[in-house]
């Protein structure tokens, strides 16, 4: 698995864990999880890929909050670099 697809993980693990916590009763509609399994399918895609470009479009910015990170080109370069082999 590559380093980027490790980072997105724990840090999707580390930011659902509360939100679990508090679901445990919710169940989302089938169209809801209908919705969403297209869109993860698609994330996982272009993750596998390593396209930065999908990634970034599917992503809600500022990533995290982080003003640093405002825009697909700043996601791309900063999220992206980080995974880019030495």
């Amino acid at each position: 698995m590559g380093f980027l697809l490790r980072l997105v993980l724990a840090t999707a693990l580390v930011n659902l864990a509360p939100a679990v916590a508090q679901a445990k009763n919710a169940v989302a509609s089938p169209a809801l999880q209908k919705e969403f399994d297209g869109f993860i399918e698609k994330f996982r895609a272009a993750l596998k890929a390593d396209d930065s470009a999908a990634v970034a479009a599917m992503t809600r910015l500022p990533f995290m909050n982080d003003n640093a990170i405002r825009d697909a080109a700043q996601f791309g370069a900063k999220t992206f670099l980080l995974a880019a082999p030495i």
